[in-house]
C-alpha cells in the first residue's frame, strides 16, 4: 500500500474565519484555507492550498448552510489537480444543487481487479483526468427530493510499467482511457437534523445513471444507494451508520469506472483502487463524543469544539454472482474533530483508519485529513 506521509498542516484561522466572534456563534458566512506539505512515494514531495466557504443563500431559519470547496495541489513530478465543488441549498432547501469540476494529472497504483490482488503486482500509471459533474433535486415533499444527475468524465492513461498485470489482466478493459457521460434520475430522503454534523435522522440516496455510445464510448449502466441512519444515545454521543452498494453493468466496463474500496470516506485505511470490481457493498458505523454538550456559543480555541470518534465498519468488491461472505473485509480507526464554526457544525476531521492484513504484506492503514465528515 502507498503511504502518505503529512508534515505539516498550517491553519491560518485568525486570518481566515469571517464575521466570527469569541462570544457568538450566529449564521454568518465562514472562510478556512490550510496550506500543506506532503511527500508520499509516488509523488515525493507535494504542496498546495485548499479551503471551504460556508454560507447561507438567505437568511430563512430553515435554510441549510451551503458549502464551496477549492483545492490546487503541485508535486516535484510534476503531478497537480484542481477542485472546485460546492452543496448549495437554495431558500427553505427547496433546491439542492451539487456542481463539481476537476482536473488532475497524477501517477496512480493499479493492483488488478478483484479482491485479492497483491501488492507485488502494483503498476504505476499516469491518469490525465477532466470531470464535471452536475446534481440538481428539487423538494416535493417535506423530507422528500427528486431530481437527476449529468457526468462527464475524460480519461487517459499512459502505463509506466509495461508487461505487468495492467497489460496482461483480461479484466482490464478500456486501458486507454475515453470519454463517459453519464444521465439518470436521483431520489433523495433526508431528514437530518443538520447536513454537516448530523446527530439525528436518516438520509437515503439512490441514482440510477445511463451511458450510450456516441455520447459517449461505451454503454453503461450505473447504480448507487447511499443509507445512513444517526441517532443519539445521550446529549453528547451520537451513532451513525452508513451502508452503501454500488454497481456497474455493461458490455464493457472501464476499469477505471469500477466501484472501488477504500479512501477517506468508507472503508478508511484502504488504498482506494486496491481493490476495485463490479459490484461493492459496505457498512460502517461510527461512534461520536463531543467533550461537551450542545453547539451553541464557545470560544475559539475551547476544548468544547472537539470530538472524539471511533469507526469500524466491513465491505468488499464482487464481480456478478460472485458474492461470498468469506471475503469480506473489516476496517476500523479513530480520530478528531474540530468544530471551526459550531453554529454550521463544520468541522476539520483527523482520521487514523486500519485494514486487513495480507499474507506477507503490512496491515493496511491510512491518515486522512478532511474539512467535512466521512458521513
Amino acid at each position: 500500500m502507498q503511504k502518505t506521509y503529512i508534515i505539516l498542516v498550517l491553519l491560518l484561522l485568525s486570518n481566515c474565519l469571517l464575521a466570527q466572534s469569541d462570544s457568538t456563534q450566529q449564521r454568518k458566512n465562514q472562510f478556512l484555507a490550510a496550506p500543506f506539505l506532503s511527500f508520499s512515494q509516488e509523488k515525493r514531495f507535494e504542496f498546495g492550498a485548499g479551503g471551504l466557504y460556508a454560507f447561507y443563500s438567505n437568511p430563512s431559519p430553515e435554510t441549510r448552510v451551503s458549502r464551496i470547496n477549492f483545492f490546487g495541489t503541485y508535486s516535484l513530478n510534476k503531478q497537480y489537480k484542481v477542485d472546485l465543488s460546492a452543496n448549495i441549498y437554495t431558500r427553505d432547501n427547496l433546491w439542492h444543487i451539487v456542481p463539481q469540476t476537476s482536473y488532475q494529472k497524477a501517477p496512480s497504483s493499479f493492483f488488478g481487479i478483484g479482491d485479492n490482488t497483491q501488492k507485488a503486482n502494483e503498476d504505476s500509471i499516469i491518469n490525465r483526468n477532466t470531470r464535471f459533474n452536475l446534481e440538481v433535486e428539487r423538494r416535493i415533499s417535506e423530507n422528500i427530493y427528486l431530481g437527476g444527475s449529468i457526468l462527464y468524465q475524460s480519461n487517459r492513461f499512459i502505463n509506466e510499467s509495461p508487461g505487468g498485470v495492467f497489460d496482461t489482466d483480461p479484466r482490464v478493459e478500456a486501458q486507454n482511457g475515453g470519454n463517459i457521460l453519464l444521465i439518470g434520475p436521483t431520489f433523495i430522503a433526508d431528514t437530518r437534523d443538520n447536513a454537516n454534523f448530523t446527530t439525528d435522522g436518516y438520509f437515503i440516496r439512490f441514482n440510477t445513471s445511463f451511458g450510450f455510445k456516441g455520447l459517449g464510448d461505451f454503454d453503461l449502466t450505473q447504480i448507487r444507494l447511499d443509507a445512513r441512519y444517526f441517532f443519539a444515545l445521550n446529549k453528547k454521543t451520537w451513532l451513525a451508520n452508513q451502508f452503501v452498494f454500488q454497481s456497474l453493468q455493461g458490455p464493457t466496463l472501464p476499469f477505471y469506472q469500477l466501484p472501488q474500496l477504500g479512501g477517506e470516506n468508507l472503508m478508511r485505511g484502504y488504498f482506494l483502487g486496491r481493490y476495485r470490481d463490479q459490484n461493492y457493498i459496505t457498512a460502517q458505523t461510527e461512534l461520536r463524543f463531543k467533550l461537551k454538550e450542545g453547539f451553541e456559543k464557545s470560544k475559539f480555541l475551547s476544548l468544547d469544539r472537539i470530538i472524539l470518534a471511533a469507526f469500524a465498519g466491513f465491505g468488499t468488491v464482487y464481480e456478478n454472482n460472485s458474492f461470498a461472505t468469506n471475503r469480506i473485509k473489516p476496517n476500523y480507526g479513530f480520530g478528531g474533530r474540530y468544530l471551526f464554526d459550531p453554529a454550521g457544525r463544520l468541522s476539520l476531521r483527523l482520521d487514523l483508519g486500519f485494514g486487513e492484513k495480507p499474507a506477507g504484506e503490512e496491515r493496511l492503514k491510512g491518515f486522512y485529513l478532511s474539512f467535512s465528515e466521512a458521513f
